[in-house]
């Protein structure tokens, strides 16, 4: 089977599925078909690559982004395949990645200026506040300059005094009162601008809770794992502190979706999620790397450390009862582990592992694969 007819399978199963062809649901079912026919997807880095990038392009964000140019993309290569290899197929998403940031850095910079206004508005106030302060101040002085100025009062003086007092005193009370509603007038606004930015730091604190935790299994999201990916090499760098990536990946996912529907996917997804998170140590990472895989970061003293941690997961899986509506649910899942000091550098290491992953699954399934040719 070809490129080209993996695709329109593709396509013609979702379509049998009901499933809209989103970039997410379009890569699981390719990789899928692709894993049933044991096509070699290693010899297409380039359609790797943009699958990557599509992937990417939907994670959560500051803004609702409307991914409707994808789903056009998507649609337009169902008429014309080959065109997923064109230059201008590539053009397409990076326009996509680059509308998205646009309209995130507008949507920050909004919110930006409800801060901007409340600063603005204390800022006038106090201003006003001092400036009436300041003006009563220089003509309670001169009233009492004046006072000091006549020793003696006469009539005609005390009468000019008289009337500079009450002019004075109404003219302070009138800014006093205008003051004052202006006052009570601002601290509705003042309330309704608190209001918006409690509003915005929970929007902020929930977007950036989203791209790191992935929603539908409650452990750490990609971008989560190149973050803490990092913080592992450094130390293996400076404190020669070993780690080795593990790949995971469900065997056979695509048959849980079309056998019991999505919603049972799910689960599989959340039950095998929280499987890998109680069997991984907290000073390790687990996070979803994308649809039905999952990758580790573990740090060992041997080798053997390791292979009874994945020993550990494999028993726990065959063992464990995946119950969905009363229905059991059998699954198994393949593995790929890459030791870093075996690697020329992170990256390396990552594809080493990757690439084992998917020899296990080309090997039959249910199995794991060390870089060491080690298999259980």
């Amino acid at each position: 089977m070809s490129v080209k007819d993996i695709v329109k399978k593709t396509f013609v199963n979702l379509e049998k599925q009901g499933t809209l062809p989103t970039p997410n649901e379009y890569a699981r079912e390719f990789y899928a078909i692709a894993a049933d026919e044991k096509f070699p997807l290693r010899d297409f880095d380039k359609l790797y690559a943009i699958v990557k990038i599509i992937q990417k392009s939907v994670e959560p964000a500051l803004s609702k982004n409307d991914t409707t140019g994808l789903v056009n993309l998507i649609m337009d290569l169902n008429n014309a395949p080959h065109k997923i290899f064109d230059d201008a197929t590539q053009k397409r998403i990076e326009n996509f990645l680059k509308t998205k940031t646009q309209v995130d850095s507008q949507e920050l910079e909004l919110k930006t200026q409800k801060f901007a206004m409340l600063v603005k508005h204390i800022g006038n106030f106090l201003s006003e506040a001092i400036d009436v302060s300041k003006v009563g101040n220089e003509e309670l002085e001169g009233f009492i300059n004046e006072l000091e100025d006549n020793e003696v009062l006469d009539q005609d003086n005390f009468n000019e005094l008289q009337q500079k007092l009450i002019t004075m005193a109404k003219s302070l009370n009138s800014t006093m009162d205008s003051t004052n509603q202006k006052l009570q007038k601002s601290q509705g606004g003042i309330g309704k601008l608190k209001d918006e930015i409690e509003q915005l730091k929970k929007e902020l604190a929930d977007a950036k809770k989203e791209s790191e935790i992935d929603h539908l299994t409650g452990i750490p999201t990609r971008r989560t794992f190149d973050k803490q990916v990092k913080i592992f090499e450094l130390n293996y760098q400076q404190n020669d502190v070993p780690y080795a990536i593990v790949f995971y990946d469900i065997d056979f996912f695509k048959k849980v979706n079309d056998t019991y529907g999505h919603d049972a996917g799910d689960f599989i997804l959340n039950t095998f999620a929280k499987v890998l998170d109680s069997s991984t140590r907290k000073t390790d990472v687990i996070a979803r790397y994308g649809g039905e895989e999952f990758i580790a970061i573990v740090q060992y003293e041997s080798p053997e450390e390791l292979i009874k941690y994945t020993k550990r997961i494999k028993a726990i899986v065959k063992n464990y009862t995946f119950k969905y509506k009363d229905k059991r649910i059998d699954i198994t899942f393949s593995s790929g582990v890459y030791y870093r000091k075996d690697a020329k550098n992170l990256e390396d290491c990552i594809k080493k592992a990757d690439e084992l992953l998917y020899k296990a699954k080309n090997n039959g399934r249910d199995r794991i694969i060390f870089g060491d040719d080690t298999v259980i």
